[in-house]
Formats: C-alpha cells, structure tokens, sequence
C-alpha cells in the first residue's frame, strides 16, 4: 500500500480562506487536487464551482498520466 500526503496552502480571498490542496505520493508525484472552504460556502454557488475548478485538474492529472504513461 502506497502512503500518500497532502500539502496544504490557506489562500485568503474576498470570500474568506480558502484551502489550496496537493496530494502527492511516496515518490513526489502529484495524485491529485482540491480546493476547500470553510462549511459557511457549504451547497453555494461558490462550493460548486471550486468543486468543479478542482475537479477539471484531477481530470487534467488523469489525461497527463495517460499521455507519459
């Protein structure tokens, strides 16, 4: 079973402190992304499009690793 982390940097924004996320394996390489807020953005229209920024990078990571693979 591999170990991962997950290296994590407060941004503040008008809309309060956001959390920019990397997950990254053992070996350095980067297996994933998110991007988090504080529960007040909870089913906003503000969640949902961090949800879907993050979302399109883990989709790029996955194209990336079929590409070099």
């Amino acid at each position: 079973m591999s170990r991962h982390h997950c290296l994590t940097k407060k941004v503040a924004t008008e809309f309060g402190t956001l959390y920019a996320q990397i997950d990254v394996d053992e070996n350095g390489k980067i297996s994933g992304i998110s991007v988090s807020s504080h529960s007040k953005h909870e089913d906003t229209a503000v969640e949902r499009a961090l949800s879907a920024l993050a979302q399109a990078f883990r989709d790029m990571i996955d194209e990336i690793r079929v590409i070099w693979s």
